[in-house]
C-alpha cells in the first residue's frame, strides 16, 4: 500500500510561528507607540499653551511684581503652602525675564 502527501504542512502554534502572529505584534507595537507618542504631545502641548496663558495676563513688569508681592504677602500669612509659593514665584521671575 503506498500512499503520497503533497501541499504544505500547516504551521500551528504547537508546532512553529505563524507569520500572522509577527504581523499581529508589531501592529500592536506601532499602535501602542502612536498612543503614547499622542499623549506626549498633548501633555507638551497643554503646558506650552499654559506658559504662553500667564505671560498673556501680564502687560508690564510692574504688573508681574505687584502679584509676586502680593504673592509674598499670601505666603507670610500662611495662606499657601511652601511648595506652592516657591513654584509660583518661579514661575512669575521667570515671566519677567521673559518680558526683558
Amino acid at each position: 500500500m503506498n500512499f503520497s502527501v503533497t501541499g504544505q504542512p500547516r504551521v500551528s502554534s504547537a508546532t512553529g510561528f505563524d507569520p500572522r502572529q509577527g504581523i499581529m505584534i508589531g501592529g500592536g507595537a506601532l499602535g501602542s507607540l502612536l498612543i503614547v507618542v499622542g499623549l506626549y504631545l498633548f501633555i507638551r502641548d497643554r503646558r506650552i499653551k499654559r506658559v504662553e496663558k500667564d505671560e498673556a495676563e501680564f502687560e508690564s513688569t510692574d504688573e508681574v511684581m505687584d502679584t509676586i508681592l502680593a504673592l509674598d504677602d499670601l505666603h507670610r500669612a500662611g495662606k499657601i503652602s511652601d511648595q506652592a509659593y516657591h513654584k509660583r514665584r518661579e514661575e512669575l521671575k521667570d515671566i519677567i525675564k521673559g518680558m526683558n
